[in-house]
Formats: structure tokens, C-alpha cells, sequence
């Protein structure tokens, strides 16, 4: 019996078709990953959002309270209450004839 050959022609075409279909199916697969990626970027992105939106009336409140704080007014009036006086007269030791940070 005699074996049966492809011809050049249609054996070129196989190869293409072949090739064809891989590339389309690594497109479609690459599609598919990129936009699922996307689709969970997005939940992750309106997550955070959320996390924003709950936590600015906690960071305003934050923010005053270290105003508040930092108040030089409101200092003053609790080192008063803890015992400390104001400085009104400040002495300075002054030292003559002593080398300091000598080589």
C-alpha cells in the first residue's frame, strides 16, 4: 500500500491555522487574567476608599485634640497646677579662663 503525503501546501497551512489558534488562545488567556487583576484592583481601590472616608472624622478629632494640646495657654495652666512656677529671673553661671573642647 502506498502511504499518503501531505502536500507542501496544505502542510504550511496546518502550521498556520496551528499557530493561529495558540496565539488566540494566549490572547484570550492574557485578557482574561489582565481583567480579572483589574476587577479585584477595583474592590481594592473602593475598599481603601471607604477606610478614608470612616477614619477622616477620627483624624479630625485627632487633629484637635493635638491642638489642644500643643496650646501654649492650656501648657501653662497645667504646670501651674502641677506645681511649677514661672521663671521671672534667669541667672547664667559664667566660666572664665577654661578651655572647652580643646584639640
Amino acid at each position: 500500500m502506498k502511504q499518503k503525503t501531505a502536500k507542501p501546501n496544505q502542510r504550511w497551512n496546518y502550521y498556520v491555522s496551528l499557530s493561529l489558534i495558540l496565539v488566540i488562545i494566549l490572547l484570550a488567556g492574557f485578557y482574561l487574567v489582565r481583567v480579572t487583576s483589574a476587577v479585584t484592583d477595583g474592590f481594592k481601590i473602593s475598599d481603601q476608599e471607604v477606610k478614608i472616608k470612616d477614619l477622616k472624622p477620627t483624624n479630625q478629632i485627632l487633629k484637635e485634640q493635638i491642638n489642644n494640646l500643643t496650646n501654649l495657654a492650656v501648657l501653662q495652666t497645667k504646670a501651674l497646677a502641677n506645681g511649677l512656677t514661672a521663671a521671672t529671673q534667669i541667672d547664667y553661671l559664667s566660666i572664665k579662663d577654661i578651655d572647652v573642647a580643646v584639640k
